[in-house]
């Protein structure tokens, strides 16, 4: 009786470990599978972030509103001051893209005076601008422009040159500009040189 309960003993003890032996087994064998499903899932998460984030990359640095064919709208304003008389200017601008980022423009200043006794001034300036909507949200701009000037005040020169720059913050359809406007008289020096900012909503269509 003795001997057959010793016999089982050790036939149990021989089971068991290879019982604990085979599930050590099957565990191995499961792990790397899991651990391929994780890293698989991981994978594709990380790829759909990563293109959803190149295709926002790609729509803000895309000409979009500045592109061959659009339209822009501009209205703004700025301040300036001729023979000791300040004057208020309201200006705006329609330009057509011509090809991405080089727009043809228009425009029309008013120049509003603050004090009674000065006359108006009304100034049409044709031109040319640039824009590098590549950088993104941020966009610089460039331009050139001609103007003639239609006003009742003696002025030495009524032709100017000039050139405008400054930054506009990116929008859908709108945008936010800042920057400065310079002219230089076509036929005087330093006295006919004036520089005034702008601010502007510039509407793309």
């Amino acid at each position: 009786m003795l001997f057959r309960k010793l016999k089982m003993r050790l036939l149990l003890g021989e089971t068991q470990p290879s019982h604990y032996l085979t599930l050590a087994s099957d565990t191995n064998k499961r792990l790397p599978i899991y651990s391929c499903l994780i890293l698989c899932f991981h994978l594709l998460s990380s790829y759909s972030i990563l293109a959803q984030e190149l295709d926002q990359a790609l729509q803000d640095n895309s000409a979009d509103a500045f592109s061959a064919g659009e339209n822009q709208l501009s209205l703004g304003g700025g301040s300036s001051v001729i023979a000791d008389s300040n004057y208020l200017i309201l200006q705006g601008r329609y330009g057509h893209f011509i090809m991405d980022g080089l727009m043809l423009e228009t425009g029309l200043q008013a120049w509003i005076p603050l004090e009674d006794k000065a006359p108006s001034i009304y100034v049409l300036s044709p031109g040319i601008t640039a824009y590098l909507y590549q950088l993104g949200s941020l966009v610089p701009y460039a331009g050139a422009f001609y103007q003639y000037t239609m006003t009742e005040l003696a002025l030495k020169n009524r032709t100017a040159i000039g050139a405008r720059g400054g930054f506009l913050i990116r929008q859908a359809r709108s945008h936010f500009g800042l920057g400065l406007r310079a002219s230089q008289g076509t036929n005087c020096g330093a006295s006919c040189r004036i520089v005034t900012p702008e601010i502007s909503l510039f509407l793309s269509f």
